[in-house]
């Protein structure tokens, strides 16, 4: 039997289903867990960004990720699940855990971005979108680097003389102030706001560039649903973007400010090189599926 642990999930539930032996115990992310010795625990660790950016994360976030001890819960757990190669490499080398226990389970594209979409003009209008438009979405963080983004932009003025508008979608999060301090007092930038689901493939797909300068990520996959929609991406060349992204992107040095800006015109002034680089992305995202996650996740932990 394979038990799924989400974080309000009691372990009584094993009882109430009628579950006499449990063997397995799934956490789909780090949490508090106890656990018999008996049961292997199969553990997801998404990215190392908490150890490797601890300045980006409030003091709460900071003392919550020492509580749960994710090294500790590494050591003791039968398997890991990581995202990417990057996050494998980040558990085996900032905590010492044995290489053949950490597992690369690539995740999927939702179902969403297999549909054709029909909402685009409604999407346009909910949203006042203009004619032409680069697109950052995400979480308003410092991690993502949007200020690095914005300055970026607003530093190419063939870019911003064409009428091209920066828009910002996405939720708030931790020190978002700054952000929109700095979104408010430019030009040509706006934020849309937290954008639903069912709309953003729409939203790539209306948006002429993705632009994704993020200091640190797991995975990206704000990067594999522009590509998925045919959206050309500027992106970071460090952590998991490279390989997500596997030369289907352009890549950037995320703290260079003029190399963000170089890739931001090179990709919306050169035809050629953006239909060469949606192509190959698009090409990339179709080996993104859940049906390949699930084949993966068997094939490495349940044989």
């Amino acid at each position: 039997q394979l038990l799924f642990h989400y974080p309000k999930l009691d372990r009584l539930i094993a009882k109430r289903a009628g579950i006499q032996k449990l063997d397995y115990f799934f956490s789909p992310n780090l949490n508090f867990t106890a656990l018999s010795k008996k049961i292997k625990h199969i553990l997801t660790v998404h990215d190392l960004s908490f150890e490797i950016f601890p300045d980006c994360y409030a003091a709460k976030q900071r003392l919550w990720h020492r509580l749960v001890a994710p090294k500790k819960q590494c050591k003791k757990a039968y398997a890991i699940l990581c995202p990417s190669q990057n996050s494998k490499r980040d558990v085996v080398e900032h905590w010492g855990i044995e290489e053949n226990k950490v597992k690369v389970i690539y995740p999927g594209l939702t179902s969403l971005f297999a549909i054709p979409t029909a909402n685009k003009p409604q999407v346009k209008k909910k949203y006042h979108l203009p004619e032409h438009f680069v697109l950052y979405l995400g979480t308003l963080e410092p991690r993502k680097n949007i200020i690095g983004a914005i300055d970026a932009f607003t530093s190419t003025p063939r870019v911003t003389n064409a009428g091209y508008q920066f828009i910002i979608a996405g939720p708030k999060g931790w020190h978002y102030e700054k952000i929109m301090k700095k979104i408010a007092g430019t030009k040509q930038v706006r934020y849309i706001g937290y954008v639903e689901g069912q709309e953003k493939k729409a939203l790539y797909e209306l948006a002429d560039l993705l632009v994704f300068p993020s200091l640190y990520e797991g995975f990206g996959f704000q990067v594999l649903e522009a590509m998925s929609a045919g959206t050309p991406v500027v992106t970071s060349n460090r952590s998991s973007l490279p390989e997500v992204t596997a030369n289907a992107a352009y890549l950037v040095n995320p703290i260079d400010i003029h190399d963000i800006g170089v890739g931001i015109e090179r990709m919306l002034d050169d035809e050629e090189l953006m239909i060469r680089m949606v192509k190959k992305a698009k090409e990339r995202s179709l080996g993104f599926t859940w049906h390949a996650t699930a084949e993966q996740l068997l094939s490495n932990i349940f044989v």
